[in-house]
């Protein structure tokens, strides 16, 4: 299946394609709680970072880590992204926790590596909140995403020969709202540099 890149397209996608993700894709910093107490080990999420987003919707590259971007976008008049979600340490993640500062102020400079369904490679940066995101042109499904420090690989391209977006969402991932399926909740939970 190839679905436009689109924000409209993309609105369908987060909420049609993959509707068992809803509860997670929320913007409204007053149903986080709600959306969050949706999950029966949210008590047992963490915060590897120690550092939280506490600025409600205040427009910012940060802002937000671990809720579903572009679902949020769309609903609210944001940047159109067809990429974005937050890389974290380890699947369980809190949401609103910062994760990974990727940036080459720690020395890490880290990206995400991209491959669409036409074979196209888009290099994602990760920024010091942990999130990654673009408005580069995709051609869905998503199949290969890899975690890059510098120009090493920190994530497995494949686990017995079959690509990880392959096994996880079956042909590939739909579209590209990652943390509207990438939860604490959700096998593989959060995404991370392995796993």
């Amino acid at each position: 299946m190839r679905l436009s890149a689109t924000p409209a397209a993309l609105f369908a996608c987060t909420f049609a394609v993959v509707g068992s993700c809803r509860a997670w894709n929320t913007c409204d910093p007053n149903d986080i709680d709600a959306a969050t107490l949706a999950y029966d080990d949210v008590q047992d999420s963490v915060c590897t970072t120690a550092r939280f987003w506490a600025e409600g919707s205040v427009a910012d590259e940060h802002m937000r880590p671990g809720a579903a971007c572009l679902s949020c976008h769309q609903r609210e008049g944001g940047p159109n992204l067809t990429i974005a979600g937050t890389l974290y340490t380890r699947r369980d993640e809190a949401v609103l926790c910062q994760g990974i500062d990727g940036t080459a102020d720690t020395g890490r400079s880290m990206h995400l590596e991209i491959h669409d369904g036409s074979g196209a490679v888009i290099v994602v940066p990760v920024n010091k909140a942990g999130n990654f995101f673009t408005n580069a042109p995709v051609h869905f499904p998503i199949g290969d995403v890899g975690v890059f420090e510098g120009t090493t690989r920190l994530n497995p391209a494949s686990v017995g020969g079959v690509r990880v977006h392959e096994i996880v969402a079956d042909g590939g991932a739909p579209c590209g709202d990652c943390n509207g399926c990438h939860s604490p909740r959700v096998v593989p939970g959060r995404i991370r540099p392995s796993p």
